[in-house]
């Protein structure tokens, strides 16, 4: 990872640890707060920044008594960045009326033409 990407990461890491103390004033109680914050981030650095910041703000909907932990944490990832059934996945390549990939000969016989 590169040291821009990572102080990025650091900075999601500082940005959520303060919505978490505010939510939970208990959040770390005692606990050491760099060693935790490294472990977190390691655990945290493959997501995506709008996943973490969305799971902080549904934290206190889920975990209404005390803080989650990393695992729950990741846990809640994995269900902002699961799909819900019956919604459109953004396909990129696969245009959506003709369903083909954007680069076929398909594609531009039935969209482009």
């Amino acid at each position: 990872m590169s040291s821009q990407a990572e102080e990025i990461g650091k900075s999601i890491i500082d940005k959520l640890f303060g919505t978490l103390k505010l939510q939970y004033p208990t959040f770390l109680n005692g606990q050491p707060e760099i060693e935790t914050k490294r472990i977190w981030f390691a655990h945290l650095q493959s997501y995506r920044i709008e996943h973490i910041e969305a799971a902080a703000l549904l934290a206190p909907e889920r975990f209404p008594r005390f803080a989650p932990t990393i695992g729950e944490f990741k846990k809640l990832l994995a269900e902002i960045n699961t799909p819900k059934p019956g919604t459109a996945i953004e396909m990129s390549n696969f245009c959506s009326q003709c369903r083909a990939d954007r680069r076929s000969q398909r594609h531009v016989d039935v969209c482009l033409k």
